[in-house]
């Protein structure tokens, strides 16, 4: 059970990344709300992890 809360969390860091690298490539002005977004977006990964795992 572990291991699979594990690997859930490299994939999202990997598509939190991904979503990073893909920003590099944008004007300014879509990054700042591209970088708004992806940080909305670990926050819930976050916030999903943690509950998950309180039922473990």
């Amino acid at each position: 059970m572990e291991l699979t809360i594990f690997f859930e969390n490299v994939i999202k860091i990997f598509i939190i990344l991904g979503i990073n690298t893909a920003l590099y490539f944008v004007p300014i002005k879509e990054q700042i709300k591209g970088g708004v977004f992806s940080i909305v977006m670990s926050t819930v990964a976050l916030q999903s992890n943690m509950e998950q795992n309180q039922y473990w």
